[in-house]
């Protein structure tokens, strides 16, 4: 899913499906019943920088309940949190057919449990870890279309290749 922002850039959302054979083969895990997912494969990316990630199935459907929730005109959190934190979701205006929102991933923050890490000669923190936002200006049929994309999307993610 692709969100336009007011410069002409844009923010990307992409769910990947689940192969567990795959994962099978790379970690020799051998399973014995299906496995319950708690998360999915995710590409998330604004203008040029593109993280790959994984992402909480619960946060995929925060997003997907507070984008519906604005297309419905309901009351929402003026900002919403997913991805351990990096991935921000901000509500800058909220008119009944305009909605404008602010997309922040903040790649500095750390993920609990990722450990340490180190860059390569000439790299400096700052090169890397950044703080990147767009601003999206959004009618009725935009907020539908990122509705609609986004269910279709997980519902499609949300299925395990099993062979």
């Amino acid at each position: 899913m692709i969100i336009k922002g007011t410069n002409k850039n844009k923010f990307t959302f992409t769910l990947s499906f689940v192969k567990l054979s795959k994962i099978c083969e790379q970690t020799g895990y051998v399973y014995t019943e299906k496995p319950q997912l708690t998360s999915l494969p995710i590409d998330l990316g604004i203008d040029d920088h593109i993280w790959q990630q994984s992402i909480l199935i619960s946060d995929i459907e925060q997003v997907i309940e507070w984008f519906e929730s604005l297309l419905l005109n309901k009351v929402v959190k003026e900002i919403i949190l997913a991805n351990d934190k990096q991935l921000q979701f901000e509500l800058l205006e909220n008119k009944p057919n305009y909605k404008k929102v602010k997309i922040t991933h903040d790649s500095s923050i750390s993920v609990p449990g990722m450990g340490a890490y180190s860059l390569a000669p000439g790299l400096k923190y700052e090169d890397v870890f950044k703080k990147i936002s767009i601003e999206s200006e959004m009618d009725r049929a935009e907020l539908q279309r990122i509705v609609e994309e986004l269910i279709n999307e997980f519902n499609d993610s949300n299925r395990v290749i099993w062979k």
